[in-house]
């Protein structure tokens, strides 16, 4: 659960950093992946990418980059978001997101009840007059064995919903968000 927490955290979170990337190439702003020494880091950013749209006049890459900011700022504003990305940044940064499972086990067996009667009559000196079984009586009682085990996973600073719900709502909100941006500025991918 942990490790793939982490991963859907910091995947989930670079999403914009992506859509920055699709268009710093759509815009030819050229900003590269390293600095003037080669060192890989993010210098590709809404600052780096306004300030880089300025100086080449790009209006349409300016209104992309205010767009942009305004959307990503409503978004993280959201609780959700806000929530998730402070918990990547913990992760990233220090340590493992704190969460608990709640467990639990259900073990349903089969249990079988027979029964059945031997009757032996027999007469003063011992002899036996009269023998009788009845048949063996079966009955089941349960179904053959079953084993139910769910887990449920809860941030322990968040145990109102469970944290694959969580997830899933950031994940839709970064898709909405991804999309608003797509449609108000649409870029055309050439197959290379």
């Amino acid at each position: 659960m942990r490790p793939n927490l982490k991963a859907f955290l910091s995947t989930a979170r670079g999403i914009p950093d992506y859509i920055l990337e699709d268009y710093n190439n759509n815009f030819g702003l050229d900003i590269p992946l390293t600095d003037d020494s080669g060192q890989r880091q993010n210098i590709l950013n809404p600052v780096t990418f306004r300030k880089k749209a300025k100086s080449k006049n790009n209006q349409e890459a300016l209104k992309f980059i205010d767009f942009f900011d305004n959307e990503f700022k409503n978004l993280k504003n959201e609780s959700v978001v806000k929530l998730l990305f402070e918990k990547r940044n913990i992760t990233i940064h220090r340590t493992s997101p704190s969460v608990r499972g709640e467990i639990q086990a259900t073990i349903t067996e089969k249990i079988s009840i027979s029964e059945s009667v031997s009757v032996i009559v027999r007469d003063k000196d011992g002899n036996i007059k009269q023998q009788s079984n009845t048949k063996e009586n079966k009955e089941e009682h349960t179904k053959p064995s079953e084993r139910t085990i769910s887990t449920k996973w809860f941030f322990e600073d968040y145990p109102q919903r469970e944290v694959p719900e969580v997830c899933h709502s950031l994940l839709e909100k970064m898709k909405d968000f991804a999309k608003k941006v797509y449609e108000k500025f649409p870029i055309e991918y050439s197959a290379e």
